[in-house]
Formats: structure tokens, C-alpha cells, sequence
């Protein structure tokens, strides 16, 4: 199925997560996308930059928080009561559009050059998966800590959104959710690709061709990645250490 030639709808999730407590000092109840940084909520900055790419036909907001301030920012906000899964189920169930694009709401750094040049030029797949190299990421954000996964290409690692067919991930919702579950940190891929390949993988000997094979093979879906030169679509909020270096970033002059 040919998802590059729809029309895309995106998803910001803000949730409560396992990580709360670590950061409960710094935002309501410890949600991510709701840090400040230098005065603003986290999620506030990639709404507006989401709201400036002309590709997108609407940015939906997906959260726990049921007063949530930066709703009225985005297009159509879901207030949902349950686990990861339902609130991206739930997300998907709000979109009009052919493809979604998935993204958690700690990404403040993502620009609207970086979303359209994903939405522009992701290879066609059911599923496509943002990953960027590490000397693109280190240029960018040299202090951030990060787990790369070795390739034949090069070391890599991968983004906390996803680009996919909105029909297909309803027909398969169980497998769907798997990914998304795993999209944020590679190490969590190598356990749905099988052993043989995820030792191939920690030892440098496999490629991105073989990571995409396999990984359609695992889900029984055409999946893709697609490597961007945009290292600011796939930085998060990871660890308290990295606010001070993102709001570094964001005092930046344009």
C-alpha cells in the first residue's frame, strides 16, 4: 500500500508515563510533553511547528490530562482514561486522513522542515520508521545520550514517531501497537525481530535492507525506514539532563 501520496493527519500523544516520577519536579504530575522549557510547555513548540507544515491537514492531541492547557493549539484534542495502546487507537480513530503521523509530545526540537521532508520523501510501506545516523545526531545535540544500533551503513537511532497507513493500522491493531510500544528505542525492536537477527544487529553485521525485511517479515507488513538528515525529529525528552541541553537548542537564533 502506497502511503507516501496521502493526505496525513498527526497524532501528538501526552501522556503519563513510567517515567513520571523523574520528572515530577518539573512538570503536572510528571508528564513529559508538559516540561518547561525556558517558560513553555514542551508540547507547545511542536504543535505550533506541526501547525506550519502545509502537508498536514490536522494535528490531534491525545492525552490523560483532562486540563491540559495546550488543547486549544491544536486542531481536535481526545481526552482518553487508559494505557498507551487505547490512547493511540483512540488517536488513529480521530483522523480523516489516509496516514497518520505518530509523535510523542516531549519532541520540542522537531521542525515543520523536518516533518515535510519526512512526509515528502518516506518510502512507500505500510509502516515507515524515522531513524538518523549518529554523526547527524552528535552535530546537533552532541551532549544527548543516546543508544545506537550498528548497521553495515553506520551506527543508528530511531524516532518516537511513525508514519503509517491509518486503515491498515486499524485492521491490525495488535500488531500495530507492538511497534508503536517500540518505536522510541531500538533496543526494544531487537525483540521483535527474533535472536539471529538482533545478535547480527549488536555485532554490526546486518544492514538496513535486512533490518526492513525482517521486520516485515516479523509484523506481516510492508515496513520501511527511512533515514533523515533532520536529527530534531527524533529527539525527546529522554532524562532531566536533557532539558537544560534542549532549551540550549531553543535560545538558538533561527
Amino acid at each position: 500500500m502506497n502511503i507516501k501520496s496521502k493526505q496525513t493527519d498527526a497524532i501528538i500523544l501526552a501522556l503519563s508515563s513510567k517515567r513520571a516520577a523523574d520528572f515530577a519536579q518539573l512538570a503536572p504530575n510528571g508528564r513529559k510533553p508538559f516540561v518547561k522549557l525556558n517558560g513553555k510547555p514542551a508540547i507547545s513548540y511542536l504543535i505550533y511547528s506541526l501547525r506550519q507544515c502545509s502537508m498536514l491537514n490536522k494535528v490531534i492531541l491525545v492525552t490523560d490530562c483532562p486540563d491540559c492547557d495546550c488543547v486549544p493549539e491544536a486542531d481536535a484534542s481526545v481526552l482518553v482514561d487508559g494505557d498507551m495502546n487505547q490512547a493511540v487507537l483512540a488517536g488513529i480513530g480521530s483522523v480523516t486522513a489516509g496516514r497518520c503521523l505518530l509523535m510523542s509530545g516531549d519532541m520540542p526540537l522537531a521542525s515543520s522542515g523536518s516533518v515535510a521532508d519526512l512526509l515528502e520523501n518516506a518510502p512507500d510501506g505500510d509502516i515507515v520508521y524515522p531513524i538518523v545516523e549518529k554523526t547527524d545526531m552528535a552535530r546537533l545535540m552532541p551532549g544527548k545520550v543516546t543508544f545506537y544500533l550498528d548497521t553495515k551503513e553506520g551506527s543508528f537511532t530511531g524516532s518516537s514517531c511513525l508514519l503509517f497507513d491509518s486503515q491498515i493500522a486499524m485492521s491490525r491493531q495488535s500488531v500495530i501497537t507492538r511497534l508503536l510500544c517500540a518505536r522510541s528505542d531500538p533496543r526494544q525492536l531487537l525483540g521483535l525481530l527474533g535472536p539471529g537477527l538482533a545478535l547480527k544487529l549488536m555485532l554490526g553485521r546486518t544492514s538496513i535492507d535486512d533490518l526492513q525485511t525482517q521486520l516485515s517479515n516479523a509484523l506481516d507488513m510492508n515496513c520501511r525506514v527511512y533515514i533523515t538528515k533532520y536529527a530534531e525529529l527524533l529527539i525527546s525528552i529522554d532524562s532531566t539532563a536533557d532539558v537544560p541541553l534542549i532549551e540550549k537548542h531553543l535560545s538558538l537564533p533561527a
